[in-house]
């Protein structure tokens, strides 16, 4: 028969390991644990940053467009007083009144554009970033274009561009 002091003896020296193998487990435990803390906390402050970098270019390109809304604004009002006009001839009526709606589609796409920058989200950003800055780009060009007819109507450079 075994004695019960050589089964202690038995069982007591596995147990004994498991117990040694358990408290070094809980070193590398206990570093994962830190260690996924760390991404965590690496990953929470680059999405702040994220964040706060797409608020910034969200301020800036709804500066631009608002800029451009009041341009336009302001060329579709002298539009509308040019077109009160009853010297027109017909041609120079009709040459207004294409460009007074083109103005007014012009402004229909900035305000669809600053709306999309308002309620971008993250996913969307990017995509809503690009559409909104060619509404800007293809809008300042086209003030760009009319300056430059205006210069060859008149022989003048108003825009003092060099021609």
């Amino acid at each position: 028969m075994i004695n019960r002091k050589k089964i202690a003896a038995r069982l007591g020296w596995p147990a004994f390991m498991l117990s040694g193998m358990l408290f070094v487990g809980c070193g590398p435990a206990e570093q994962a644990e830190n260690t996924k803390d760390k991404v965590d906390s690496g990953i929470q402050e680059l999405n702040e940053d994220l964040r706060a970098d797409i608020e910034k270019d969200k301020a800036a390109l709804t500066a631009d467009l608002e800029r451009l809304k009041v341009r336009t604004e302001t060329k579709i009002i002298n539009f509308e007083e040019r077109l009160r006009d009853d010297k027109l001839t017909p041609a120079e009526r009709k040459e207004l009144e294409d460009a007074h709606k083109e103005m007014k589609g012009q402004l229909v796409r900035i305000e669809v554009a600053t709306s999309n920058v308002g309620v971008a989200t993250r996913d969307s950003w990017l995509e809503v970033k690009d559409e909104s800055n060619k509404v800007v780009d293809d809008i300042d060009n086209w003030f760009e274009r009319q300056a430059e007819k205006m210069d060859k109507k008149t022989d003048a450079d108003r825009d003092g561009d060099g021609h």
